[in-house]
C-alpha cells in the first residue's frame, strides 16, 4: 500500500480563530492518526459559534489516481443520513402533516398486523422491534425494491420485543419512513429531503449516492481483507436511501450544523424531541433521540451519530450544544471507531477538556470495582464467561488479543473519573448508563479505558484507545 507519509493535503478554509500553533496541531495529529491506522484519506470540518475555524483534507481520496482528500471531497456518510431523514420527519410533523404518536397502519398499506400499530416515535428512537435486515442478510445490494417488495421481504421477520419495551438498533425502520415521508408529502423521500433540507441550508454540493452518475470530487471507498485494500461495495437499492445513502462534503456539513441552531431549520420544541432520550415503556430511558444519540463528557453536554457504509465509508458527527462546537470526520474506510477517536481529539484542541486525556489519575474510592474490572478484562481475554458483563456484550477476537497485550504489560489499571447519567435535552434524567474511567500503564505504553456501567452493575460496553 502506498505510504501516507508521502502525500499529505491540508486546505485551510475560514479560520479567524485559530493562530497558527493551534492548526498545526490539528494537521500534525490527523497526518500521524491516518498513518499509523492506515486510513487511505480523511476530511474534517470544525464548526464554533457558527464559523467554520478548521477545514482540511489529508490523504487520498482516491488510491488509484492518488486523488487528493480535501474539503471538497464528497464521501458517504452512511447512517448520518438517519438524522436528515428524522429531521424530515419533523418538518412533516411542523407541516401538521404528521403526528409522532401516528402509526405506520395510518400510512402504509400492507403492513403486516404486528406493524400496524408501530409509531413513528418508535421507529426513529430503535425502539419499534423491527429486527434488523442487514444483521439477517436479506437484501440484495444489487438489485432495486418497491415499496411492496420490501415490506413482502421483511413481513416474516417477528418482532423483537414488544415495541417501546427496549432498544435495539435496525436498519429496517428507516425505510419504511421514508416511505411515510413520500406518501405525506406527495414527492420522492430524496426529492423532498432535498427540496425542504438541502437547498435550505445551502448544501449545492450534497446529493443522494447514485453509483452511476458522474459526481465531481467523489472519494472512492475501500475495505480491508487481511491487509489488503480492496474496492467498496458500490451499489445498494434506492429503497434503504433513508438509512445511509447521502454524499456530502464537510463543507456542505459545516452549513448544516446551522440547523442545530433553533428556529434554521425546525423549532426549538422539535428540536428538544429530537435529542430527547427516549423513554421506555417501564418508565427508564435510553441514549437514542430522533437519529441522534444522547452523551457527555465530564459535563460538556454532547449529541452525535456515526455512519459507515458497504462502499467502505466511515463518518461521525459531534454537537457540542453547550460549548457551541460541533466536528464532522469523513474517510474512506471502515476503522472501528477511528472516527470518533479523531473527533474527540480534534474537539479537545478548541474545547479543552472534552478528551480522556485531560483526566489525571485519582485516589480509587471503589477499589473493590476496580478489581473486579480488570479481573473481567482477564477472563475476556481467556475467553471465560464473566458475570459481570452484560450478556448482549462481546469482546472481537482483534479487542481481545489487543487487550491481552495491554495486560501482559500492565503495571497500574488506575482511576481516573466516575460520570453519572446525564440529564436529558428537557432537563429531565435517565436512566443511561454511568460512566468509568480508568488508565491503564503498561511496561511500553498507556491507554485510556471508557467502561458503561448499567444501573445494576453490569458493564454495557467499553472501549479503550491509546495515549
Amino acid at each position: 500500500m502506498t505510504s501516507y507519509r508521502l502525500f499529505l493535503i491540508v486546505l485551510f478554509v475560514a479560520c479567524p480563530l485559530l493562530g497558527p500553533t493551534q492548526a498545526d496541531e490539528v494537521d500534525t495529529y490527523a497526518a500521524a492518526f491516518i498513518d499509523k491506522h492506515k486510513i487511505p484519506g480523511l476530511s474534517l470540518v470544525v464548526v464554533q459559534d457558527g464559523k467554520v475555524v478548521k477545514a482540511a483534507g489529508y490523504g487520498f481520496a482516491n488510491l488509484e489516481l492518488h486523488s487528493p482528500a480535501t474539503t471538497e471531497t464528497a464521501w458517504e456518510i452512511g447512517s448520518i443520513t438517519k438524522h436528515f431523514t428524522a429531521e424530515a420527519v419533523l418538518l412533516l410533523v411542523q407541516d401538521d402533516k404528521l403526528g409522532l404518536g401516528d402509526t405506520l397502519g395510518q400510512h402504509l398499506d400492507g403492513v403486516p398486523p404486528a406493524w400496524q400499530p408501530l409509531t413513528l416515535r418508535q421507529l426513529l428512537t430503535h425502539t419499534s422491534g423491527l429486527k434488523d435486515w442487514e444483521t439477517e442478510g436479506l437484501l440484495n445490494f444489487h438489485r432495486e425494491y418497491t415499496d411492496a417488495e420490501y415490506i413482502a421481504l421483511m413481513s416474516p421477520l417477528a418482532l423483537e420485543f414488544k415495541p417501546g419495551e427496549r432498544w435495539s438498533y435496525t436498519n429496517t425502520a428507516y425505510p419504511l419512513l421514508g416511505m411515510v415521508i413520500a406518501r405525506v408529502s406527495g414527492k420522492p423521500y430524496d426529492e423532498f429531503v432535498m427540496e425542504r433540507i438541502f437547498k435550505p441550508m445551502g448544501m449545492g454540493a450534497t446529493r443522494f449516492s447514485h453509483p452511476l452518475e458522474i459526481v465531481p470530487h467523489r472519494a472512492s471507498g475501500y475495505v480491508d481483507e487481511g491487509g489488503r485494500l480492496r474496492k467498496g461495495e458500490p451499489l445498494r437499492p434506492r429503497i434503504v436511501e433513508p438509512n445511509g445513502a447521502i454524499l456530502t462534503s464537510v463543507l456542505d456539513l459545516a452549513k448544516w450544523a446551522r440547523a442545530f441552531e433553533d428556529g434554521v431549520l425546525l423549532k426549538r420544541e422539535s428540536l428538544i424531541q429530537m435529542m430527547t432520550p427516549v423513554r421506555l415503556n417501564d418508565g427508564s430511558t435510553f441514549i437514542s433521540g430522533f437519529g441522534i444519540f444522547v452523551s457527555q463528557f465530564r459535563g460538556h453536554r454532547l449529541f452525535l451519530h456515526n455512519g459507515s457504509t458497504p462502499g467502505g465509508f466511515s463518518s461521525v458527527f459531534y454537537h457540542y450544544p453547550d460549548d457551541k462546537l460541533t466536528v464532522f470526520v469523513l474517510c474512506n474506510i471502515d476503522r472501528g471507531d477511528a472516527v470518533n477517536k479523531v473527533a474527540t481529539r480534534v474537539a479537545s484542541f478548541f474545547v479543552p477538556g472534552v478528551d480522556v486525556r485531560s483526566l489525571t489519575e485519582q485516589t480509587d474510592p471503589d477499589p473493590t470495582t476496580t478489581q473486579a474490572l480488570l479481573a473481567m478484562l482477564r477472563d475476556l481475554v481467556d475467553k471465560k464467561e464473566t458475570t459481570l458483563a452484560t450478556p448482549e456484550y462481546k469482546m472481537s477476537d482483534v479487542t481481545r488479543a489487543r487487550v491481552a497485550a495491554q495486560l501482559a504489560g500492565l503495571k497500574r489499571f488506575a482511576f481516573l473519573d466516575r460520570e453519572a447519567r446525564p440529564k436529558a435535552a428537557d432537563g429531565t434524567a435517565q436512566s443511561a448508563p454511568a460512566t468509568l474511567r480508568y488508565k491503564l500503564v503498561g511496561d511500553k505504553q498507556a491507554f485510556y479505558y471508557t467502561i458503561q456501567m448499567t444501573a445494576d452493575g453490569k458493564v454495557a460496553a467499553l472501549d479503550f484507545e491509546e495515549d
